[in-house]
């Protein structure tokens, strides 16, 4: 004799239809890592420095002073490579979806194309019936 499921086996969803729901998702999304930080009044800080202050500072403030500069300058090319990353993404993602936009007008415009032949060959039926009788 064979077992019908119930209505609660009926809404409960497979573990493999879950598992696949779940791995489409984490595919459909893509997840943009967060930025990379930077300290932009720091930044300006150090870039406010004037000549004065870097004559009155002693050797070792000096070499303290060239490092937080080089520091800072990595992290403001780390940060401009991440947000260069980002702009190509975009135009890729735009330019595929822009793609699919077409071929779906692209299909569109076929089917409909499609759809006024077939009218006009079944018009073409029905007045070549109406006209021999």
């Amino acid at each position: 004799m064979r077992s019908c499921p119930n209505d609660a086996q009926k809404a409960r969803p497979s573990q493999h239809a879950a598992q696949g729901q779940k791995n489409g998702e984490e595919r459909s999304r893509r997840k943009i890592p967060p930025p990379p930080e930077f300290e932009v009044a720091a930044a300006r800080r150090l870039c406010s420095t004037t000549e004065q202050a870097l004559a009155a500072m002693d050797e070792q403030e000096l070499q303290l002073h060239v490092n937080t500069l080089k520091s800072h300058t990595a992290a403001a090319s780390n940060l401009l490579t991440y947000w260069l990353e980002q702009r190509d993404t975009a135009q890729s993602d735009k330019e595929t979806f822009e793609a699919v936009v077409e071929n779906l007008v692209k299909y569109h415009k076929k089917q409909k194309d499609e759809q006024k032949e077939k009218a006009s060959k079944a018009s073409k039926k029905s007045k070549s019936r109406f006209s021999m009788r």
